[in-house]
């Protein structure tokens, strides 16, 4: 099999691309061979490719466990916009992770299921309050540029913002469109890749 692969999602950024290019590139394999194998069934086999795979596998909003191979599947969360910038600064995984102190984040697991049971429930509100990343302050260490732009996405209207995964993309939420473009355009300025997209779920 010869394959194309044109990327759409920015590299390096946090975001997951490569674990949806391969979770895509077994879909695809999948069908293009008949091989009648259920999703579930991918999840399993992505589990060995990449710990994030087997969320791609779904296409849907999910909360991941274990080592990423329990997928737990949730409710569609509410219709929002999401402002996504990746600031120029460059990020090593390993690096965040070493220092990554599971002990001294005892509050993840609570915020976790806060924002659990916000989309759960449809709470745009709760979701926006709820959100939380352990890597987020690691990263910022690194790089106060992340937090700089975090901070000018809250200052511009929106209601959450976060880090993405080890970073350094940072992703804001915006009810409205209006609300959402005032965002995007605070931070164009400082960001070469800035997207502003659907929430789809």
């Amino acid at each position: 099999v010869t394959m194309v692969l044109e990327k759409e999602i920015p590299v390096s950024a946090g975001l997951g691309g490569g674990s949806a290019d391969a979770a895509a590139t077994m879909r695809a394999m999948n069908r293009l061979f008949e091989l009648g194998l259920s999703l579930d069934d991918l999840s399993r086999l992505a589990s060995q490719v990449g710990s994030d795979v087997p969320f791609c596998i779904y296409s849907k909003t999910a909360v991941c466990t274990g080592h990423g191979e329990k997928v737990r599947l949730l409710k569609r969360p509410p219709k929002a916009w999401v402002v996504i910038a990746k600031p120029n600064v460059g990020i090593s995984t390993p690096c965040v992770f070493q220092a990554l102190r599971i002990e001294e984040t005892p509050q993840q697991a609570t915020q976790s299921d806060a924002c659990i049971k916000a989309i759960e429930d449809g709470d745009y509100k709760q979701i926006c309050a709820s959100l939380s990343n352990s890597l987020e302050a690691i990263s910022m260490d690194m790089h106060p540029d992340i937090q700089k732009l975090k901070q000018n996405m809250l200052n511009s209207g929106a209601y959450g913002a976060l880090m993405s995964g080890s970073g350094p993309t940072v992703y804001s939420l915006a009810k409205h469109y209006k609300q959402a473009q005032n965002i995007y355009n605070a931070v164009h300025g400082c960001c070469n890749e800035v997207y502003l997209v659907r929430l789809l779920g």
